[in-house]
């Protein structure tokens, strides 16, 4: 009990270190007129008649007027954070993908996910991994598949996500006999976030009567870099795990390494090698 409560007390003050790294999220506006002309840049000021908007192209303030506007959208110089909607080992998270976002996701080589965003509250993930393969080739690999939905009780700032991970395990018949519900809580936004959650376990017709609880945090603290960590609590997990981590970024990729601190059945351990996670993001 000693070992998990240190883990608890680590996982938070990970959490208190991320919420504290600040990251000034402030994208550039794409503003296309009515007459075709585009501008690019960073929003000054903008009221109900106008968008002052520092030009990239012209190198120049510019007051635009709303009715001239045909469409303002974000120009994010990096991809969104995978992190913002899943995390290294699962999908419990209150944050969603918006509509048309798509991702592939590898995890130590072996688990190969994708994730599409079918509406800005709904998406699903599905993939498969090849271990399982390599270890008894005759029932072939594991296949899963995750959608969620998400609710903003607050827009950018309290979100609430439910969802399942349905998995198909070699050596069991049917599609679904192992498989997870999830219920989260989100504090933030996708690039500066708290989760609290649980998951109930469902095995070969019945639910476990005890949830696995979940408490992860994600900051980004500039375009190439966030940090990251999750906990794991228990009795299904017999215990505790706790996985800090780094997360670095491109345009369209991004690459995560955690580190595995368990202590699960009264067995304190620590993975040699950390987790390791790609993740790209499709043009839109």
């Amino acid at each position: 009990m000693r070992e998990i409560c240190c883990l608890l007390l680590l996982a938070i003050a990970s959490f208190y270190a991320a919420a504290q790294a600040g990251y000034p999220y402030r994208f550039e506006k794409g503003i296309t007129l009515t007459d075709e002309r585009y501008f690019q840049g960073l929003i000054l000021e903008e009221d109900t008649a106008q968008i002052k908007l520092r030009s990239i192209g012209i190198r120049r303030d510019v007051a635009i007027p709303r009715s001239l506007i045909r469409e303002v959208r974000d120009i994010r110089p990096w991809a969104p954070s995978t992190g913002a909607y899943t995390n290294m080992l699962s999908p419990v998270n209150g944050l969603n993908l918006n509509k048309g976002e798509l991702y592939y996701q590898n995890v130590m080589v072996g688990v190969n996910t994708f994730a599409y965003g079918l509406t800005d509250r709904l998406s699903v993930t599905a993939g498969f991994e090849l271990i399982s393969t390599l270890l008894v080739v005759d029932q072939g690999p594991t296949f899963a598949i995750s959608p969620k939905y998400t609710v903003p009780l607050i827009e950018d700032e309290l979100y609430l996500g439910a969802g399942a991970f349905l998995m198909r395990l070699p050596g069991y018949d049917g599609f679904f006999t192992h498989s997870f519900a999830f219920a989260s809580l989100t504090h933030g936004n996708r690039y500066s976030n708290i989760t609290a959650g649980l998951s109930y376990m469902y095995k070969e017709g019945e639910f476990f009567p005890s949830p696995i609880f979940m408490l992860s945090g994600h900051k980004r603290t500039s375009e190439r870099f966030a940090i990251h960590g999750e906990l794991w609590l228990g009795p299904i997990v017999e215990g505790a795990s706790f996985l800090p981590g780094v997360q670095f970024f491109g345009h369209r990729l991004d690459f995560a390494a955690s580190l595995l601190i368990s202590y699960l059945d009264e067995v304190p351990f620590v993975l040699p090698i950390p987790l390791i996670k790609l993740g790209v993001k499709f043009p839109e």
